[in-house]
């Protein structure tokens, strides 16, 4: 596949894609991705994983490539999650950091747990009938 020329590029290398192909809003996207980068070199935690997954754009035709925008979104979501991190050891310790992280893996385990043993037994009553 042939590279797209420069020109075709936003700031973080994201290409378009040709005119008769859908893409991302490149507006919408590099409007999300300034503010993002604001919201990110602000103090505290103003931009936070919620924000980073529930994004969505609107597909036009000559947008941003889909796989290059997701992609660029990813990585966006691992610093953000890095420096929430980081901010909360700083914040609380390390020891309390790690006690609140088992304990919400001790909730998402109960939970998933749950459901998976009330679809075993929907399962099951569709199987007898």
């Amino acid at each position: 596949m042939a590279q797209e020329p420069e020109s075709e590029r936003n700031a973080l290398g994201i290409a378009r894609t040709s005119k008769r192909k859908w893409g991302y809003d490149s507006e919408q996207v590099d409007a999300f991705l300034e503010r993002a980068h604001m919201l990110y070199e602000g103090e505290g935690a103003q931009l936070t994983q919620h924000d980073i997954q529930n994004v969505s754009f609107d597909l036009v035709k000559g947008g941003y490539v889909i796989a290059q925008v997701d992609a660029a979104l990813a990585r966006l979501e691992r610093a953000v999650v890095d420096k929430q991190t980081t901010w909360e050891i700083s914040q609380h310790g390390r020891v309390a950091w790690k006690a609140q992280t088992e304990s919400l893996f001790r909730q998402l385990d109960a939970h998933s747990n749950v459901s998976t043993a009330n679809v075993s037994s929907q399962e099951k009553a569709r199987n007898r009938l």
